[in-house]
């Protein structure tokens, strides 16, 4: 969805393992995941993050079969709950930049 310019992602159903999310649609930035946006989906294993895109609470709540995350170096912080519940998690890269790892966010 388009908010002033800029898109957020509100949720995901797909069933897709690998997601990869563009750093533009339509020439315009990706610049948000919503809360609980993947929460629940059973089918992704890796997901990788474009640059400069913030990551609200929950955003992977309980994705039980996430195994890897590749986020940007300029993502500025990891907020709470972001991957609480994701028990087969075993790779995060971690941003340069990373300011804060919020409450509960693994």
């Amino acid at each position: 969805m388009d908010i002033n310019g800029k898109w957020t992602v509100y949720a995901y159903n797909g069933k897709a393992t690998s997601v990869t999310l563009p750093a533009e649609v339509g020439g315009k930035p990706v610049k948000v995941l919503s809360e609980a946006c993947f929460s629940t989906n059973k089918s992704l294993l890796n997901v990788t993050l474009p640059a400069d895109i913030v990551v609200n609470a929950g955003a992977f709540r309980d994705c039980t079969s996430l195994l890897s995350v590749n986020m940007s170096n300029v993502v500025p912080e990891i907020n709470d709950q972001c991957f609480m519940n994701c028990p087969s998690l075993l790779t995060v890269s971690w941003p340069q930049n990373l300011t804060k790892i919020g409450n509960q966010a693994f």
